[in-house]
């Protein structure tokens, strides 16, 4: 079975491929800054964002100007995905957005977990594993923080129950460790999926709709 670790927050020494060491790890935007630029064994990076600026989106370049230059030093043999392929980001691919919406239409983008988990479904993937997933406020999942977290990423719930509906397996690698928990994925009533977005996160920043403009927050937290 193939099998994929979806990467959210460092919360371990070892990579999270100690533990799995056959499935693909995938990682995104501040990761590399999580892991003090030590982590070798990634499989596939996402970052869908722009480098230059949006109207409602400042660009990685702003933004994250140590994690883009960790981006260019990188080679061309695995993917990062941004929006569109850069020149100077060797390993740089544009995400398959024409696909990937065409497949599961386009109103559950809402944050850089949604990209990946629709992903792993176009490929087959079928055992994922959630590593440190919101795991800064797992402490205290009742916090304001914890809310605003959940708010800014409750749309991967939407990808998980679809993954579950199709026989994908579904592995914490520490229930303390993600805010997602399999009780809550089962739990409908009590955690309802998010209402579908009218806009795209990462790609529609330039647009002057409300939950653009809401989901840039979520690049801070």
């Amino acid at each position: 079975m193939k099998s994929v670790i979806i990467g959210g927050f460092r919360h371990t020494v070892e990579s999270p491929r100690f533990h799995y060491p056959n499935a693909e790890l995938w990682l995104q935007s501040t990761s590399a800054r999580a892991w003090d630029w030590i982590l070798y064994d990634w499989s596939r990076w996402f970052d869908i964002h722009t480098i230059g600026p949006q109207p409602f989106y400042p660009g990685i370049r702003a933004l994250r100007p140590d994690v883009l230059n960790w981006y260019v030093k990188q080679g061309s043999e695995r993917p990062i995905y941004f929006t569109e392929q850069y020149r100077d980001i060797l390993g740089s691919r544009a995400y398959p957005i024409d696909r990937i919406t065409q497949l599961f239409g386009a109103s559950y983008f809402g944050c850089q977990l949604d990209y990946m988990g629709a992903m792993a479904l176009d490929e087959g993937f079928g055992r994922w594993i959630l590593y440190g997933v919101g795991q800064p406020y797992v402490k205290d999942r009742t916090s304001a923080q914890a809310q605003h977290w959940r708010r800014h990423h409750g749309t991967f719930l939407y990808w998980l129950r679809l993954a579950k509906s199709r026989g994908v397996e579904i592995i914490l690698d520490t229930p303390e460790s993600n805010m997602f928990t399999l009780e809550m994925i089962a739990d409908e009533e009590n955690h309802p999926t998010p209402d579908p977005l009218t806009a795209r996160y990462g790609y529609d920043m330039g647009l002057p709709i409300t939950s653009a403009k809401e989901n840039l927050m979520a690049e801070f937290v």
